[in-house]
């Protein structure tokens, strides 16, 4: 023994730092073999996060590009109404006559469709530019 504690009973047992400056005991390699398997679940434990990132952008990216494509599907259904409803022959216009209670809430209805349509529109937009942002960013990670 040399006299501490956790010295190797002979001197065969220990080894050169990979520098030769430095002898490295047992203890001192357990040590660093510790330090070593830390740092590895540690990385393992920030890979399984940002996998879980990924995964879970992909399933968001899945859901916008689902209610992307059923909003198209309403989007063209309101616009072939507005048309239908534009395509259907009004009297020719009186001009002694107010105008109708029916026209004015035809106007006021196609107003609405319209002002509807075009939020759609925005809300698709901005899901699909939030969505889109998200996926860039766990790619580049």
């Amino acid at each position: 023994m040399l006299g501490f504690p956790g010295a190797p009973a002979d001197v065969h047992s220990m080894r050169l730092a990979p520098d030769d400056s430095q002898v490295v005991t047992p203890a001192q390699r357990s040590s660093r073999k510790r330090k070593h398997v830390k740092a590895l679940e540690s990385r393992s434990q920030l890979l399984d996060a940002a996998l879980s990132s990924a995964d879970e952008a992909n399933r968001r990216w899945e859901e916008c590009r689902v209610l992307l494509d059923q909003l198209r599907v309403e989007n063209a259904a309101l616009r072939a109404a507005l048309s239908q409803s534009q395509i259907i022959p009004q009297l020719p216009p009186n001009p002694a006559a107010q105008p109708s209670q029916n026209s004015q809430q035809e106007k006021t209805d196609q107003q609405q469709l319209e002002e509807a349509t075009r939020s759609l529109e925005a809300v698709v937009h901005n899901e699909l530019k939030g969505a889109e942002a998200q996926h860039q960013q766990q790619n580049t990670d």
